[in-house]
């Protein structure tokens, strides 16, 4: 049967791609073997010098159109010009006004000119590409996989659009289909259809198909031993296993047969330190000296230098360090002296580290100016200093004029300050030259719901932020850490799973989103755990909603009954995750939401590098990310059980399942006799202590702590 389609007046239905019978091996995809090249499909005509100018003059009355009429006006100057670009180029139109329409939100119109850019089905993989990453967007993932597939029968040896295929038939979750596939393709050259064969191993991982993937990504390292980045993604895939002797066998093993392959060396180094420490790391990278390109030399004493101040070995660290700046370019140097300043920063020498961030400041680049300006503003930040550090960031901000980062930089110090109110200032007038920043406005949610009775705010900024980035993660995050908080009265599990997914899908590198629900899942199973619990079903069919004395006092019994239960089990280990939460939200019930058994492999893959509880749970820039949800489960159990938030959580639980009114929940009978009574302001993420530093400073955390705070910064890796 043949699948429908919006496109449908695009031309017939071009026949399934053709799949070989043996493609399914038992333990997912078999590994390919090199074969005689296979004829590709034909490509259309090169352009001209002149065509190149027409289409860029109608583009540009395109998009001048648009800015004075919108989408009509555009479709109008498109149409004056169309006779005058030739057929095998109006494709370019149609898509450009296809953004249009969908700028516009109409979304006949965006799939009416995605239609006219495939008459006639062309010959570029490209145009396919875009017309089925609009419909992704979109979230129709059969259109994408019709679009893919007629693609194909133009493009048959196209690998990006075979690669596509392969993404979106994991989406679909149609395994089976994905397998012949890729099967199909084990007689077409290894090296055109490599990074499929790759991707597809991946997948086979991500679906617990561990000896499958290994099998595939050796069959191939067999039959190209000489092919670096094939040994990389080897030991890629057993480090997000946790198996660091298996990945530093792998890339031992390919430096053998790929010397020259610098990537694969410093993974070699890399992993060599996480394996044995920071003397096998210099070894390994004695050896990349006589055999990597000269130009990485520097780096790899860079990573040694970085290698032995992460282990406490503060004249190695000095050595290496003043070997990689004399290999190192001048213009790259100032690198190395923010490397070399944060160690003696860490080891006690704060006039050392300031006079280094000098010599930084005179030999980095005009453009890289106000990195160096933040550093020295967090330098100051960690020393106390916060007048010198609010210089530094005046500095950057005259270098870099409105560069949202800058602004990023002085909501987060004030935060760490505890001055929320010069915070929040600070991010009205970033949003104000500023305002398509999703982390901007991710930031000031998180200093209103800091905030006394701000969660409120919060929530209006969460909703307006929506509206200007909706495709920010970290504003999603925002949402759900609003509808997570167990004293306001927004709390509601099953929205803070679909925001979260949300999160993830679009920002899949901002790590607080996992964290989050990991924390989520905590929430979930607790709430399973009490809609099973026999008397409390009961009580729940037997009784009204009414919320009387007597039935607040059996419920209470029921719940101090769980909380024993609960707490003994987080400290004894036997705590675990018997229900994966799915939501209840009808409306989302055909949507993909995010699998949260699978939670650690999706956080190993997406390989998050910032956010606020994400270093905070990052013990060192050699963590790996299971490691960090690891801390992330230890933090949790340390907040539910040694700190008290058990009792708060559980009782906001109950007064959503038993139906209860709203502001009991801040009448807890199970908080009657605690030592602390919780605030909105101690939910504000998802650590305890971490909601207290944003309300009331970072000032009395441990040294460690703060650093992992100031420092975890995208701004510079050392």
């Amino acid at each position: 049967m043949v699948r429908q389609t919006g496109l449908s007046n695009a031309g017939p239905r071009p026949p399934q791609q053709k799949t070989h019978p043996g493609a399914q091996a038992p333990s997912g995809i078999r590994a390919p073997s090199a074969a005689q090249p296979q004829p590709s499909g034909g490509t259309e005509p090169e352009e001209t010098a002149e065509q190149r100018r027409e289409l860029k003059t109608a583009c540009d009355a395109l998009s001048a159109a648009e800015r004075e009429g919108g989408y009509a006006a555009a479709r109008r100057a498109c149409e004056a010009r169309l006779e005058s670009i030739p057929h095998t180029l109006a494709w370019r139109l149609h898509l450009e006004l296809a953004e249009c329409a969908k700028r516009s939100a109409d979304l006949v119109q965006v799939k009416y000119h995605l239609e006219q850019s495939l008459v006639p089905p062309p010959k570029i993989a490209q145009v396919w590409l875009e017309a089925c990453r609009t419909f992704e967007e979109l979230g129709e993932l059969e259109e994408c996989r019709s679009l893919v597939e007629r693609g194909l029968e133009s493009c048959p040896a196209s690998e990006p659009l075979t690669l596509k295929l392969v993404r979106i038939l994991e989406r679909l979750d149609d395994l089976d289909t994905l397998r012949s596939v890729v099967g199909s393709l084990r007689h077409e050259p290894l090296e055109k259809v490599c990074k499929v064969f790759i991707e597809a191993a991946h997948i086979e991982v991500r679906a617990g198909n561990v000896d499958g993937a290994r099998a595939l990504l050796n069959g191939i390292m067999v039959r190209m031993p000489h092919h670096g980045p094939i040994f990389c993604e080897a030991c890629h895939l057993e480090a997000l296993l946790g198996d660091w002797q298996a990945a530093l066998s792998i890339a031992e093993a390919g430096v053998q047969t790929c010397c020259k392959h610098g990537p694969l060396w410093f993974s070699l180094v890399q992993l060599a330190e996480k394996a044995n420490g920071p003397q096998s790391a210099q070894e390994y990278a004695s050896q990349a000296l006589r055999n990597a390109s000269q130009e990485l030399h520097w780096k790899f004493h860079f990573e040694v230098a970085a290698a032995y101040s992460r282990d406490g070995d503060l004249q190695r660290s000095r050595h290496f360090i003043g070997l990689a700046a004399l290999n190192c370019p001048k213009h790259l140097r100032w690198k190395i002296w923010l490397l070399a300043s944060r160690t003696e920063l860490w080891y006690g020498s704060a006039d050392a580290s300031r006079q280094l961030l000098a010599k930084a400041a005179s030999d980095v680049p005009c453009k890289m100016k106000a990195s160096v300006c933040i550093e020295r503003a967090r330098t100051e930040e960690f020393l106390g200093d916060l007048q010198m550090a609010r210089a530094a960031l005046a500095e950057a901000q005259a270098f870099e004029g409105h560069d949202w980062k800058v602004f990023l930089e002085s909501i987060f110090m004030e935060t760490r300050a505890g001055s929320l109110a010069t915070a929040k200032q600070a991010a009205l007038a970033a949003l104000e030259v500023q305002p398509a920043f999703g982390r901007l406005w991710s930031a000031l949610a998180t200093v209103e719901h800091s905030t006394v009775e701000g969660i409120e705010t919060a929530m209006f900024t969460c909703r307006k932020a929506s509206q200007e980035v909706p495709k920010s993660g970290e504003v999603w995050c925002e949402f759900a850490r609003v509808y997570m908080n167990p004293i306001g009265a927004s709390f509601d599990l099953d929205r803070a799973h679909k925001c979260l997914e949300f999160a993830i899908r679009l920002t899949p590198q901002y790590g607080d989103s996992f964290l989050e629900l990991l924390r989520l899942r905590f929430l979930l199973e607790i709430r399973h755990q009490l809609r099973a619990d026999a008397v409390a079903a009961g009580w729940l069919t037997a009784t009204t909603s009414s919320g009387n004395e007597s039935q607040l006092q059996v419920l209470a019994l029921v719940l101090q009954r769980l909380q024993k239960q609960l707490v003994d089990g987080m400290r004894s280990g036997s705590f675990s995750f018997k229900a994966e939460g799915k939501p209840s939200i009808q409306e989302d019930k055909e949507g993909q939401l995010v699998p949260l058994e699978q939670l650690d492999m999706l956080c190993a893959y997406a390989d998050p590098n910032y956010g606020f509880l994400w270093f905070w749970n990052r013990q060192s820039n050699l963590s790996s990310p299971r490691e960090v949800m690891q801390k992330m489960h230890q933090e949790i159990i340390s907040d539910l059980v040694d700190g008290g938030a058990l009792n708060t959580y559980l009782w906001a639980l109950a007064c959503g399942v038993f139906g209860l009114d709203i502001s009991n929940r801040a009448i807890s009978p199970l908080n009657e006799n605690a030592d602390r009574q919780f605030t909105t302001r101690d939910f504000v993420v998802g650590s305890v202590r971490l909601s207290h530093c944003f309300a009331h400073g970072s000032a009395n955390l441990e040294s460690l702590e703060r650093w992992r705070l100031i420092f975890g910064s995208d701004i510079l890796c050392a």
